[in-house]
């Protein structure tokens, strides 16, 4: 049997309530002397051959009692748990934890976890580790508040995008990250159902259109509101938000839900740097014309990390035949859907607006920023532009444009052996 002394009971107190009612200390042999003088974190009484331990932890003021607990005592009662938990100091709010682990109320660990995206990493260790004796959690979400912000992304997307059974328990720790972690959250939320958490919802002044329309529609998914039938944009990205809107909204909402690729190392063959892209669905086109927004696989290949050259477009095709001869290499143009996944990875990012004044950005496939806005690629073996920023539509190139990037493809079927 368990029992736990409310924390401004003492140990005094206890030795002097247990002697009047005939139990006797054990003294425990004690390595170190308590950080609170005269309060022993562990202690042991027996009357006859029952055996009483008592367990007290300084930092948060945890009393506990295991054994036949005499009548008479008082108790740290159950029902006081929840406001201990939400309390804001936070060494109350990790009591109110480590006492509903220890009492087993296993209907507290939602608001563990709450509480425990707010603390500070240190801290939240100890209200997680509480959430763990009450359920297992998995070990992202033990870990969840060290992880750096890329790895809370990369782990709240893939659970939701696996529908991992933690995925409850991550949504509910991603509510309190950086506002694209949260928003990824509130629609991990809007999607489990998990309305218990709409309290949790953040309110980020700074998080942008986006992400208030998405607190918006979660939240009134969570309130039990439906979105309509109608083909309102409104409505359509209400319905994107649950999984079941249209392309060009989904293309919307994937930067905040695709997983990010697992990115190989770069390459080198012929002196130039390559970055591999694998066979990954990727979305293409512009959400602004719907008609343009599909998913598209490619064969994987490799792409040079940087434009090797900048030519004119009537020098390309030669330009790229010397290359090939210099290198060794069985060089080409990239197709524009190639040069799409390579530029924008497989939840179709767009770039900064400025790439040159973006110091340190790379695509999700680790391809760099040329000297110039605009690459060669080729649409049905014809010669078309791609806007290095917004690689959403390609363009055909006429001997009237200035001078562009020419970043080469090798393909990974018929490169050089490795």
């Amino acid at each position: 049997m368990t029992h736990l002394l409310p924390p401004d009971y003492n140990f005094a107190a206890l030795k002097a309530r247990l002697a009047g009612l005939g139990w006797a200390e054990q003294r425990l042999p004690a390595v170190l002397p308590p950080l609170i003088a005269a309060e022993p974190e562990a202690a042991a009484f027996t009357h006859g051959d029952q055996r009483l331990e008592y367990h007290f932890n300084p930092a948060i003021m945890l009393r506990v009692l295991h054994g036949p607990v005499p009548l008479g005592l008082p108790t740290l009662a159950a029902t006081n748990l929840p406001a201990l938990i939400a309390a804001p100091d936070p060494a109350t709010a990790l009591l109110g934890a480590a006492a509903a682990a220890e009492l087993g109320q296993g209907a507290l660990r939602p608001a563990i976890l709450m509480r425990a995206a707010h603390l500070p990493p240190a801290l939240a260790r100890h209200a997680l580790q509480a959430a763990h004796r009450l359920a297992p959690l998995c070990a992202e979400a033990m870990h969840f508040a060290d992880l750096p912000p890329d790895r809370q992304r990369q782990t709240l997307r893939l659970a939701l995008h696996h529908a991992s059974p933690d995925a409850a328990d991550l949504v509910t720790l991603g509510l309190a990250g950086a506002p694209d972690i949260a928003a990824t959250a509130m629609i991990g939320a809007a999607r489990l159902g998990l309305d218990h958490l709409l309290p949790a919802f953040p309110r980020l002044k700074g998080g942008g259109e986006l992400f208030l329309a998405i607190r918006k529609a979660a939240m009134a998914t969570l309130s039990g509101q439906r979105p309509g039938r109608d083909d309102s944009p409104r409505t359509q990205f209400w319905l994107a938000l649950l999984g079941q809107g249209n392309a060009a909204m989904s293309l919307r909402l994937a930067p905040l839900l695709v997983p990010l690729p697992e990115v190989p190392p770069p390459e080198y063959h012929g002196g130039i740097r390559f970055c591999r892209v694998s066979a990954l669905p990727h979305w293409l086109g512009d959400a602004d014309q719907a008609e343009t927004v599909r998913r598209w696989t490619p064969q994987p290949f490799l792409i040079a990390e940087v434009p090797c050259l900048n030519c004119t477009t009537v020098d390309v095709m030669s330009a790229l035949a010397d290359l090939s001869h210099a290198t060794g290499l069985n060089l080409r143009l990239p197709k524009s859907e190639e040069l799409q996944c390579a530029l924008r990875g497989p939840d179709g990012r767009l770039a900064p607006s400025d790439l040159n004044t973006q110091e340190g950005w790379q695509s999700p496939w680790g391809l760099l920023p040329g000297t110039t806005r605009q690459e060669f690629c080729l649409v049905d073996q014809v010669l078309h532009l791609c806007q290095s920023s917004r690689p959403v539509l390609a363009r055909v190139a006429t001997p009237d444009d200035e001078p562009v990037g020419l970043r080469p493809v090798l393909d990974i079927s018929t490169g050089p052996s490795e």
